[in-house]
């Protein structure tokens, strides 16, 4: 819906029904000021001309009911005001919130968080814009329409004068339109990179500390404010330089409204209740002038932020790029992974991380990927979960193009353990089952078990329903992996990703898990990528990787009697000789 400034309205349409009670309410209100001025003058023209004491009281009394009936409509106006504005706003956020879902891992991994943050800020600027300054607008222009009638009534020259110096107001500020632009920016790009770095630093304070970095970080974000301040001083000189303009204008043009008026008035052209009521019009009629040149200035500033929230909109969804059919196909009976000629970079223009990758993951089977750090392990696994798409070649189930399976589809397939698995702000038992509306306790039970975690979570006073902290506080880096253990078993599924998933672990409870897993198993397609040979010595096939290239293939008796790179690799790991790596790897 977010697709053009029109479109942007349709998030106002559902309420019509509010909008037209609040129409009717600023009506009668703009209405009802329009009497004030009148009864300003029936008071000095009428009441204190005659002397007539019961008058004035009458008047007195009509304009209190009038300032009361004012205040009540714009109570109102505010309560259906608020309404309106808080559901339109859950709208417009909620939007920006399941975009953003849609994008692909590379979006988030190539923008500051401070970034996003600052965009769905964005949104309440676009709020406001609509429902405070466009509305204000709308009613203003009655206002003005209203109150220059009036006044063209009592003396054509008086608004000829007040229209002049309004014009001149309106010209000046547009002066400063274009800078304002630019420096805004320039704010909006400075306050994303401070919402970035405060999320940055809280989210690694632990290292901060332990590397005592906390003065050259605070010099870095006193380097922030320090641009913030240079912009806001730029910003405060052209406000000073509109507001001086503005205020000289409005001086120049009151002080000839009030001159002319006391000539008038001396002349008897007019009354002296005309001439007070004039200086009331002319109020009134300054209200929304200044509304206008804000409301332009707001105009600016919405459109601004818009064309920030519509360059998310615009981009491609996750499912629009990598689908190959509109219609998502059922997995094929052959649920093997078919990898043909796979070539990945980062970028268009970044180094090749996977090159001409060939092979064949069976279905039912365990496979194992070893290699140097950096040698693209995890990058084809997140090539396989369809986190990333490949550059070159493709990745199949079966015969069948993995593209022609929508990603929810395929992912509700896998079950996944990352390096950097994430932990959420709930309890331990949403934290495992995640998306269930019902939960199935027995598989809950079973998922714990096998983590070797599940008499932990029990002897905790709130078991399964006790909360973890942010990012994972409150628990150990090994109670944190066997609950993302658990989350993958929890799923059942028929694909099962495992990145380092017991590096975390001591020897005794990953040989508890291991052993646990053996069973899970079967059936399974499996793909593993550790470095510890508990691990891996039992995989029905290792892929051992160099440099983003399959350089070996096989199972770990075969690849030892090789002594390839897979026998350096445990040889380096181990420290030890040929004959005793013979006898320690078979053992």
């Amino acid at each position: 819906r977010f697709k053009s400034f029109e479109n942007l309205l349709g998030y106002f349409t559902p309420y019509k029904k509010a909008f037209g009670i609040l129409f009717f309410i600023m009506f009668i209100a703009t209405i009802l000021q329009a009497f004030l001025p009148f009864i300003s003058k029936a008071v000095i023209d009428t009441g204190i001309r005659t002397q007539d004491v019961n008058f004035v009281y009458m008047v007195l009394a009509a304009n209190i009911v009038l300032l009361l009936s004012i205040t009540l409509s714009n109570v109102l106006r505010d309560w259906v005001l608020l309404h309106v504005t808080t559901r339109v706003n859950i709208s417009l956020i909620s939007d920006y919130l399941i975009k953003l879902m849609k994008l692909p891992v590379s979006f988030f991994e190539n923008k500051l968080v401070g970034d996003i943050l600052q965009r769905a800020y964005d949104h309440e600027r676009i709020r406001h814009f609509i429902m405070n300054n466009s509305l204000g607008m709308i009613f203003s222009s009655v206002t003005f329409v209203i109150f220059s009638a009036i006044l063209l009534i009592f003396n054509q020259t008086i608004f000829f004068i007040f229209l002049v110096g309004s014009i001149l107001y309106v010209l000046w500020v547009f002066v400063f339109l274009k800078v304002r632009r630019k420096l805004d920016w320039e704010y909006f790009d400075i306050l994303s990179k401070d919402r970035s770095y405060w999320v940055e630093t809280i989210g690694n304070i632990q290292e901060i500390k332990i590397n005592n970095y906390e003065d050259t970080k605070r010099w870095k974000w006193e380097g922030i404010q320090a641009r913030l301040y240079k912009l806001n001083v730029k910003i405060l000189n052209i406000n000073n330089a509109q507001m001086l303009g503005s205020q000289f204008i409005n001086s120049m043009q009151n002080m000839a409204v009030t001159f002319f008026c006391a000539i008038a008035v001396i002349h008897g052209d007019i009354t002296f209740g005309i001439m007070i009521s004039t200086q009331f019009i002319i109020g009134m009629l300054n209200g929304p002038v200044a509304q206008f040149v804000g409301f332009v200035q707001s105009a600016q500033y919405a459109k601004i932020s818009f064309m920030r929230i519509n360059e998310i909109h615009k981009l491609e969804d996750e499912d629009d790029m990598v689908s190959v059919s509109s219609n998502s196909m059922d997995l094929p009976k052959d649920k093997s992974l078919n990898v043909k000629n796979l070539s990945f970079a980062y970028s268009p223009n970044a180094p090749i991380v996977l090159k001409g990758i060939y092979l064949t993951i069976p279905e039912g089977k365990v496979t194992a990927i070893v290699g140097d750090s950096g040698c693209g392990k995890s990058t084809l696994l997140k090539l396989l979960l369809r986190l990333y798409l490949p550059s070159y070649g493709e990745i199949c189930i079966g015969d069948m193009n993995i593209n022609n399976v929508s990603l929810r589809q395929w992912r509700t397939q896998c079950g996944c353990v990352m390096q950097e698995g994430k932990v959420f702000n709930d309890t331990i038992q949403n934290n495992i089952v995640l998306n269930e509306e019902k939960v199935d306790y027995e598989a809950l039970k079973r998922a714990t078990e096998i983590a070797n975690i599940s008499k932990e979570i029990e002897s905790m006073p709130q078991g399964y329903q006790t909360m973890i902290g942010e990012m994972g506080r409150g628990l150990s880096g090994g109670q944190k992996q066997r609950l993302l253990i658990a989350r993958a078993l929890y799923k059942n599924p028929d694909y099962l990703f495992l990145d380092e998933a017991t590096n975390a672990l001591d020897t005794i409870n990953e040989q508890k898990i291991v052993s646990a897993l053996n069973n899970v198993f079967k059936n399974r397609t499996v793909i593993v990528i550790a470095h510890r040979l508990s691990t891996i010595k039992k995989a029905d096939q290792i892929v051992v990787m160099k440099g983003g290239m399959i350089v070996e293939l096989g199972n770990h008796n075969g690849l030892m009697e090789r002594r390839g790179h897979y026998y350096e690799l445990i040889q380096s790991q181990y420290d030890l000789d040929p004959v005793e790596i013979t006898s320690y790897t078979q053992g």
